[in-house]
């Protein structure tokens, strides 16, 4: 039996030795902050408003858009874009007619 009790204590030294107490408490504390801050959290988001968030997102998409067209209308007639309409026709290439 001397060798189980001999067992057992080397248990007990090295259990003790990893401090377990000390770390439970330090477990317990941080469930206890990390409640307490999953609380916070779900306060703010349950007030948060996303409706200025989105509009901003809208704009930003209707601006995306407006860009594109403006890039395919400056690549299409680079300079009708710069200076404006494109001339009439020739009369040469139209057989003269108006």
């Amino acid at each position: 039996m001397g060798t189980a009790e001999g067992l057992l204590d080397e248990t007990r030294g090295k259990l003790n030795s990893l401090h377990i107490e000390t770390i439970g408490q330090q477990a317990e504390r941080l469930l206890t902050d990390l409640s307490e801050t999953n609380r916070k959290l779900l306060t703010l988001l349950a007030e948060f408003d996303a409706t200025p968030l989105n509009e901003t997102l809208s704009n930003a998409r209707q601006a995306t858009e407006h860009l594109n067209d403006v890039l395919m209308s400056l690549k299409e007639y680079p300079s009708g874009f710069l200076f404006g309409q494109p001339p009439p026709p020739a009369r040469s290439v139209t057989g003269g007619k108006k």
